[in-house]
């Protein structure tokens, strides 16, 4: 009997294991579009995903997922979390549909919230309409530390991203505001971003966390560097950078800034180590700003796009990285085949056995 109860329809993904960093990954959410997926499971799937069931190869351990929708409510893809993904051989994931069933609540134990390991403390895919009803960019995490929107945001600045939607920003006054509580006291830490720029002039913050005395920021452009990318923390009165040029910042780029406490502060791009040096304590950050597109201080604002914010109360590895940034800068080569399947049932001839006892003749 296939699982869930009732399915008998399934895409087979399989995830290639080149595209893993070494050491592999535990509890990582993955992204697949809805594009990436099977004729079937396209003319198959309820419009809002609602449907789809995950589990592994045998058909029977269930996983955590969840349906990607855009602002107007429309299917876009699928996230879900695998235990493990090998860097030695393919990982097999079954997505099951069936075009009826309602969505898991998003508090199941394999619903929405479950798709995101403890350590991730906040997502914003930053999929909404900007000039709705605030809060207008909702964390997908059960933290659901919900972000609002500053400036003259219109629907417009909602524009096609690397995954699904992004939010297009002005460069003077547009950004999202956070609540600081959510990383009031980490002692490591991991921010990921997409994001791409519409000025190589000008310095912009990304991300910023904390004030003057402490923060930790992710800058486009720094010191007035064409096509720097960096990230600067200040953490017990030492300022400290680490930072890569000669990027072209106009074209999308997975950013991601990993921090480990009197160990190192790592800057990865597009999953390659692109600098690191060493980090001291970190004694928490102060009640001031947490703003994405914008300095703690919501000003240096990015002229750019954001994409797909991810914040981490842990240090993220490498091979994280690699993951992250192969998933959903190249889904395409990332999954090495996606395959509609179906459940097969013998319906052939009963086989005879012994039998005892008299016959009954009509």
């Amino acid at each position: 009997m296939p699982f869930p109860t009732g399915y008998t329809l399934w895409d087979e993904i399989v995830i290639n294991h080149l595209k893993v960093g070494t050491g592999g990954t535990t509890n990582q959410d993955i992204w697949i579009p809805l594009t990436s997926l099977s004729g079937t499971a396209q003319a198959t799937l309820l419009a809002n995903g609602g449907d789809a069931r995950f589990t592994l190869d045998d058909g029977t351990t269930q996983l955590a997922g969840h349906a990607t929708l855009d602002s107007a409510g429309v299917l876009t893809g699928f996230r879900f979390k695998p235990s493990s993904l090998s860097d030695t051989v393919d990982t097999i994931i079954r997505l099951w549909y069936n075009g009826a069933d309602a969505a898991l609540a998003v508090g199941d134990p394999y619903g929405q919230y479950a798709t995101y390991d403890a350590n991730t403390v906040g997502y914003w895919p930053l999929e909404e309409d900007p000039s709705g009803t605030a809060p207008q960019m909702l964390d997908r995490t059960s933290g659901a530390t919900h972000g609002t929107t500053n400036g003259s945001m219109t629907s417009g600045d909602l524009i096609a991203g690397q995954v699904g939607n992004a939010l297009d920003l002005d460069g003077a006054n547009d950004s999202v505001a956070l609540d600081y509580a959510i990383m009031s006291s980490p002692t490591e830490f991991t921010v990921e971003t997409i994001a791409k720029a519409t000025n190589t002039a000008t310095e912009y913050r990304l991300f910023s966390l904390g004030n003057s005395s402490m923060f930790v920021e992710l800058r486009f452009n720094s010191l007035g560097v064409a096509g720097r990318i960096s990230v600067h923390t200040r953490s017990g009165g030492a300022d400290i950078s680490v930072q890569t040029d000669a990027y072209d910042i106009t074209q999308f780029h997975h950013i991601m800034a990993s921090v480990q406490n009197n160990g190192t502060i790592d800057l990865i791009i597009d999953g390659v180590l692109a600098a690191t040096t060493a980090m001291g304590s970190i004694s928490g950050f102060p009640a001031n700003g947490f703003y994405i597109g914008a300095s703690y201080g919501n000003d240096t604002w990015t002229l750019g796009v954001m994409d797909e914010v991810k914040l981490h109360s842990v240090y993220r590895s490498l091979a994280w990285a690699i993951v992250r940034a192969n998933n959903e800068k190249t889904p395409a080569t990332f999954f090495s085949s996606v395959t509609a399947m179906a459940a097969s049932f013998n319906f052939g001839p009963p086989t005879l056995g012994p039998f005892s006892g008299p016959f009954r003749r009509r």
